[in-house]
């Protein structure tokens, strides 16, 4: 799942360069691909970021519906709520999705988006963290993702121009 989103992230921008080209010119797919991934490194590591989210959040739907069957949670009528937990995994997977799309092209929503979900993510484990001394649970994937959100070379790249407030002059 991680890698077809990536391989379809970079088709969308890799498959117009090559068809653009003379026939002569146009070269592998992998090495246009390649090529891609190189001329934005820092949006690149972003977006398999927020990628890597998308596939936990599909592991946990896949996690949750194997519970769904298990007797323990039918003995104990929790079916309603593990369907409710397997939805809002997948609405949570489906932002972080949006969000790697968004941010491989740049959008500022999808710098906010991205923002938000893996402050969330990194706030709660850490909370998480503190309560629990026995166990590592820092993401540390989310905990990364909003330093490099964080940083003024990424934030530069998001930035609308805002509007300039003209004060009258005396």
């Amino acid at each position: 799942m991680f890698f077809f989103a990536l391989f379809n992230l970079l088709l969308l921008e890799a498959q117009p360069r090559l068809a653009q080209r003379a026939p002569e010119l146009r070269s592998n797919l992998y090495k246009e691909s390649w090529a891609v991934l190189n001329e934005k490194p820092l949006i690149t590591v972003l977006v398999i970021m927020q990628l890597w989210a998308v596939a936990r959040c599909v592991g946990t739907v896949i996690t949750l519906s194997r519970a769904y069957s298990a007797p323990q949670v039918a003995s104990q009528n929790l079916e309603g709520r593990v369907l409710m937990l397997c939805a809002a995994m997948v609405l949570v997977g489906l932002l972080w999705l949006a969000s790697a799309a968004g941010i491989w092209r740049k959008r500022t929503w999808a710098w906010w988006l991205a923002l938000v979900l893996n402050g969330v993510d990194a706030g709660v484990t850490i909370v998480i963290q503190l309560f629990t001394a026995k166990q590592f649970l820092i993401d540390a994937v989310a905990v990364l993702a909003v330093a490099l959100l964080l940083l003024p070379k990424t934030r530069s790249l998001f930035r609308t121009q805002a509007p300039v407030a003209v004060l009258p002059t005396s």
